[in-house]
């Protein structure tokens, strides 16, 4: 499970809905990202037989995607911000 996580001090550990968020001493902090196969293997452990784990839909990004958006509706008609009141 090290994956990317740099070998240092881990200061502070906090699971936020499926994610386990990891803060290191340094100026950094770490997200594995849906931890449910986790839970679902502490749940099996000791059952000594097959397991198959259920898992949750992934969502491919494309920053492309994005780009020719933006370009796409960089004609519409926008408007300002109100000023904020003070």
């Amino acid at each position: 499970m090290q994956l990317n996580l740099p070998v240092t001090s881990v200061r502070d550990l906090t699971i936020h809905g499926d994610d386990l968020l990891i803060a290191t001493h340094g100026r950094s902090f770490w997200i594995l990202d849906n931890i449910t196969p986790l839970r679902q293997a502490l749940e099996a452990h000791g059952d000594g037989g097959a397991r198959l784990y259920l898992y949750r839909p992934a969502t491919r990004f494309a920053w492309i995607a994005i780009l020719l958006r933006a370009r796409r509706f960089a004609e519409e008609p926008t408007a300002e911000n109100p000023r904020m009141a003070r």
